[in-house]
């Protein structure tokens, strides 16, 4: 791939990082004024976010390889996610009026459950279109150069996120609100389209036959091996989100402010997801093998995140 165009769809994951976090603080603020300040509203935003955004990335892997036009689908994905970025802020009130009918009448897990149901109204729509950007950008890219490129692009997406959850977290939300920092994020939305469109204009891929990819048999232990595979993946993501609200409770107790705080955790999390990212490939090719540097990363993680609960008050 040309530089110039490696370039640009390294600024536009960079841009879809950023617009990402700052929509994910600022629905998170306006879902506070709803739910209340606490760690029952970030938790039901995560929950809610990161199903969207794994649904989003299911089904885009699914249905992928049907697309012939990548980058055209890619700007369709960010211009729809701008768009809603633009009217949420007019149907928070909606979502408030929802959650008061029934929540005033309801008390327990089923307060929870409805509580979950009313952030889903409103951040299913843009985080399943959020979750498919990133395989649909990977058609753009052959499948050789994504397989060595998808570590970069990972990374500088993250390096987005980054400087998203930073900037809203410390400098767009305490300054502007939640309703212009999320026009100014659907505005780099807007801009990661427009770079697509323009360096990846009329490139085009051929529908692939899936029929025989899934007949091939399965490498690295077929289906048990997917299985056991995805079940630890699960279970990773499990404790990192439940890492997210507990540290995000912790550093509040420093903060004195639940955004700040959120951001502040988002920033440190998220910078150290990039760092691993880099990490990753060199793990995976030592020598010890990539199942041994999984279960020693892991181990390692539980013991940091334990024992960095010592330096806080």
């Amino acid at each position: 791939m040309p530089p110039q165009k490696r370039a640009s769809l390294h600024a536009a994951l960079l841009l879809s990082g950023f617009a990402a976090l700052v929509y994910e603080l600022s629905w998170t603020r306006m879902l506070q004024r709803v739910f209340g300040v606490g760690d029952l509203a970030v938790a039901t935003v995560l929950a809610a976010f990161f199903g969207g955004l794994g649904l989003g990335s299911w089904l885009a892997s699914r249905y992928a390889e049907r697309v012939t036009r990548p980058a055209r689908a890619y700007a369709a994905l960010e211009l729809a996610i701008a768009a809603f970025a633009f009217v949420s802020p007019f149907l928070v009130p909606w979502v408030g009026h929802a959650y008061t009918a029934v929540g005033q009448d309801a008390s327990g897990e089923l307060l929870s459950a409805w509580r979950l149901g009313v952030a889903l109204l409103l951040l299913l729509p843009p985080t399943v279109l959020m979750g498919a950007t990133l395989p649909i950008l990977a058609k753009v890219v052959s499948e050789g150069a994504w397989a060595k490129a998808v570590t970069g692009l990972y990374v500088t997406n993250t390096l987005g996120a980054v400087l998203g959850a930073g900037a809203a977290g410390l400098w767009l939300l305490p300054r502007v609100g939640g309703r212009i920092s999320t026009w100014i994020a659907a505005g780099a939305s807007l801009a990661a389209a427009a770079l697509v469109v323009a360096m990846f204009r009329g490139t085009s891929t051929a529908p692939r036959d899936t029929g025989a990819a899934e007949a091939a048999p399965d490498a690295g232990g077929g289906t048990a091996g997917i299985a056991f595979a995805a079940s630890l993946a699960a279970g990773t993501g499990l404790a990192s989100l439940a890492g997210e609200v507990l540290w995000t409770r912790l550093l509040r107790t420093v903060l004195h402010a639940t955004t700040q705080a959120f951001a502040a955790m988002l920033v440190c999390y998220l910078l150290g997801i990039a760092l691993g990212g880099l990490l990753a490939r060199r793990l995976a090719r030592s020598k010890a093998g990539a199942a041994t540097a999984l279960a020693g990363t892991q181990l390692l993680a539980g013991i940091m995140t334990v024992g960095a609960m010592a330096f806080l008050p």
